[in-house]
């Protein structure tokens, strides 16, 4: 009954091809429309439905969401606080495809749903890949909801890369371009002016406090924020000024250790309006590539 021919789908939510990502669905399931700006709160942070699917009887659903990783990234323990948070029952855990894969059910009203729930971090982003069946006809759709469970896969699309003045090959996106300005490495997006700029320094503890005086300085309308991002340290500034006509934008530092002695990276990451998502992204990428 519940054999199916399975068709690959790639979603890149709202343009953002930094989360773009590849699933598997049999062809008779029918993918439901989401509101685009609908968010749920939870304990981790805003949680954004990218994916609901349902079997043509209705008797399984399959969904995928997203949200932005805590502080310090996905351990097993926060996971398992998610899980629990959505009164969901966690029966077995294991390690899949970089990250955790869940055999779980919740009961309500004394029927039980069997679930199986994948969770893959990314760059600052945790993807959530839900399938779900009662237990009734759970057994009958084992197989075919674990494989589209299991299909899930990130897709950064095209890529390409060049041989940075930092020694290092970094990753590029279709449609962005890369180039050294003497010791540093840059690459930009040239249809948004997007720009992300990183260097190899010497370490420098106070070299936030020495960027937030030269703001405030030559940019006093600028507004500063510190944090951090799945244990990256940076500084923010919005509403600053990023182009000789009045412009304004957003613009972030980060910094990580670098493997060399005494010797750290900074990465400046230029944003006009209308294009952070991507280019906050593809800047995950470039850190994420950089050896510590």
């Amino acid at each position: 009954m519940y054999d199916a021919v399975l068709e690959t789908i790639r979603v890149v939510p709202q343009g953002r091809a930094g989360i773009a990502f590849l699933y598997a669905k049999p062809t008779t399931w029918t993918v439901a429309p989401l509101p685009r700006d609908f968010v749920r709160k939870t304990g981790g942070g805003h949680f954004e439905p990218l994916v609901l699917a349902t079997s043509p009887d209705g008797a399984a659903l399959f969904t995928i969401g997203v949200l932005a990783l805590p502080h310090g990234g996905a351990t097993l323990q926060w996971l398992t606080g998610l899980c629990r948070e959505g009164n969901v029952e966690i029966d077995a855990t294991r390690q899949f495809a970089g990250g955790y894969l869940f055999n779980a059910h919740h009961t309500v009203d004394g029927r039980v749903t069997v679930i199986r729930k994948l969770y893959v971090a990314s760059h600052g982003h945790l993807f959530a890949i839900t399938a779900m069946a009662a237990q009734s006809v759970f057994a009958t759709m084992e197989l075919l909801l674990s494989s589209m469970t299991e299909s899930f896969r990130l897709d950064v699309g095209p890529q390409t890369s060049f041989p940075s003045a930092l020694g290092i090959t970094l990753p590029i996106p279709a449609g962005w371009t890369g180039f050294n300005d003497g010791s540093f490495a840059i690459v930009e997006q040239p249809t948004s002016g997007a720009r992300i700029r990183v260097g190899r320094i010497a370490v420098d503890d106070r070299i936030f406090d020495k960027i937030q005086a030269a703001y405030a300085t030559t940019d006093p309308r600028a507004d500063i924020m510190f944090d951090a991002i799945d244990g990256v340290a940076f500084l923010a500034l919005t509403n600053v000024r990023i182009g000789e006509h009045g412009q304004t934008g957003f613009r972030a530092y980060f910094v990580q250790p670098a493997p060399q002695q005494n010797a750290m990276y900074l990465a400046q990451v230029t944003i006009p309006d209308g294009s952070f998502q991507a280019a906050m992204d593809t800047a995950s990428n470039i850190l994420a590539a950089l050896p510590r």
